[in-house]
């Protein structure tokens, strides 16, 4: 019997969860592990293939299928093959031929060693999850759920609005009352910020699982996050992919910086119309922790916080990060290996472009906010001498960024079959390429622009002291003014000379009538 005409050892998982959605202007599928609380969108071909798994249906049997439902669309074996093995990796598809246990339990220890590294390597935000928490928000939600009205949420952006408003009226007033940068990190106000952070974020994800249950969600776990080391609650919303309404799935993305953003308006107006006390400065913290970390780090789609998933929600395209990395990924190892990559079955068809300026753009910012952030704790520590705080810091946070290339890097060194397709002519050209461009930067003088305070004096000048004190009476000249030696400058007045000179001119006018007389 022909290989492609055996029995397919591998079969659909029976506990996936599947909801029909309308993506583009097309009927899709999104498929849930509710194991690993992982979510894929299949197009309705790549959907009714996978729902064709069912362990005992051959490759050949598969294509026929296929080609007969989907006609004039065609399939070939190896296609159907690099799915199979996608899906399998995805644990999507199980293989129920012998051995197969041992190849899971290594895949599960493979996956805690990741998740265990994962976390060593990003001290900034670990999370710890807890419990299940149906319960608790049934009475959040009919408790706050007003918050998420139209009406309430109208009244919420014309406060937000005013606030704007109020900053921007009396900016420079505004800019006089913040504190000094030292002082608002002083070790006093170390507490007070945490509590703030803590405060803030479990009110944020709060807003997450409220707006998640009252429009149709599920919230499939809460528990305890270390954001910079600070406690705060986190809530996994990630059932909103199930939702089919993509506007209700942005506003459970949107819910907890509308939260806020809310709480940071109400601060303003607080801080500004209060004197210096408690309230006053945890005013302050408020509108700086919610108001900057909603705008720098949440909103932005760059960061994989909560406006990147609005926007994946807005272009309809889950996965929006790892189909731009692979989209990257393909075009570099074409260019500098000459490898063609065969397209995954699971990626977007168009806009590549897009998603390489998208992957590079979201590189670029991870590390300049990965750099602000470390900076900041260090100066906030070098005051204290808890330089080595972070520094240590800064090692595992830079470790945890490149280790996963570096991973990747050794895992194609150590693929045979990847180092076949290697074209060491593309390659050499490549670093030829690279190492000249490397040898320009640094080798030709780039032009270097300063800005400093400067005073200019001329080569050849003398200076002019009054000897004799008096008040300035007339100015002869001009700031830029060309003199001479000898000339006037400035003409004084002394009350003192100005008696004698009376005195003597007096004297000199009865000296002149005695000598007459």
């Amino acid at each position: 019997m022909a290989s492609s005409a055996r029995p397919v050892e591998l079969r659909v998982r029976d506990d996936l969860q599947f909801a029909p959605l309308d993506f583009q202007q097309r009927r899709c599928w999104t498929v849930k592990d509710p194991l690993r609380l992982k979510y894929f969108r299949f197009e309705a071909e790549e959907y009714a293939l996978l729902r064709m798994f069912d362990g005992r249906i051959s490759w050949e049997e598969l294509k026929s299928r296929f080609d007969a439902e989907f006609a004039p669309q065609r399939i070939t074996i190896s296609e159907l093959q690099r799915f199979a093995g996608h899906a399998h990796r995805q644990h999507l598809l199980v293989a129920d031929g012998h051995g197969q246990g041992g190849v899971l339990l290594e895949r599960r220890r493979d996956f805690r060693r990741r998740a265990f590294w994962n976390t060593v390597l990003n001290p900034l935000a670990i999370r710890l999850p807890l419990f299940s928490s149906e319960r608790v928000l049934k009475s959040l939600t009919e408790t706050l759920g007003w918050l998420f009205s139209r009406t309430a949420v109208l009244v919420a952006v014309l406060w937000m609005f005013a606030a704007l408003l109020l900053v921007g009226s009396q900016w420079d007033d505004f800019q006089m009352r913040l504190p000094a940068f030292r002082q608002f990190f002083a070790l006093h106000n170390w507490g007070w910020l945490a509590a703030t952070l803590a405060l803030t974020k479990v009110l944020h994800e709060i807003g997450h699982a409220v707006a998640c249950r009252r429009f149709g969600g599920k919230c499939n776990e809460m528990g305890v996050m270390l954001l910079v080391f600070t406690p705060c609650l986190y809530c996994n919303v990630t059932d909103a992919w199930m939702l089919p309404d993509k506007w209700r799935r942005m506003a459970i993305s949107a819910a907890g910086m509308y939260v806020e953003l809310l709480l940071a308006a109400v601060a303003t107006f607080v801080w500004w119309f209060t004197h210096p006390c408690l309230v006053h400065y945890l005013a302050l913290n408020i509108m700086c922790v919610s108001g900057i970390s909603t705008v720098l780090f949440n909103a932005n789609p760059l960061l994989r916080y909560d406006g990147y998933y609005i926007l994946s929600d807005w272009l309809e395209i889950p996965n929006l990060q790892r189909h731009a990395a692979t989209v990257v990924g393909r075009w570099w190892r074409q260019l500098s290996l000459g490898i063609v990559d065969a397209s995954e079955p699971f990626s977007p068809k168009q806009g590549h472009v897009w998603f390489a300026a998208y992957a590079l753009a979201s590189f670029v910012y991870r590390w300049i906010v990965a750099v602000a952030i470390l900076w900041l704790l260090y100066h906030m520590l070098e005051p204290y001498g808890l330089q080595v705080l972070g520094r240590i810091l800064m090692f595992l946070v830079v470790m945890g960024m490149v280790i996963q290339p570096l991973r990747r890097l050794v895992a194609f060194a150590k693929s045979p079959h990847m180092l076949r397709q290697v074209k060491f002519s593309r390659f050499a050209a490549f670093m030829g390429a690279a190492g000249l461009l490397l040898a320009v930067v640094c080798c030709v003088p780039l032009p270097y622009r300063t800005e400093a305070t400067v005073r200019v004096e001329p080569r050849v000048a003398a200076n002019v002291y009054v000897e004799i004190p008096g008040r300035l009476a007339v100015i002869h000249v001009r700031p830029g003014d060309v003199v001479e030696a000898g000339q006037p400058l400035v003409s004084l007045e002394n009350d003192e000379l100005r008696r004698v000179a009376d005195e003597l001119a007096d004297e000199h006018a009865r000296l002149a009538v005695r000598a007459r007389s």
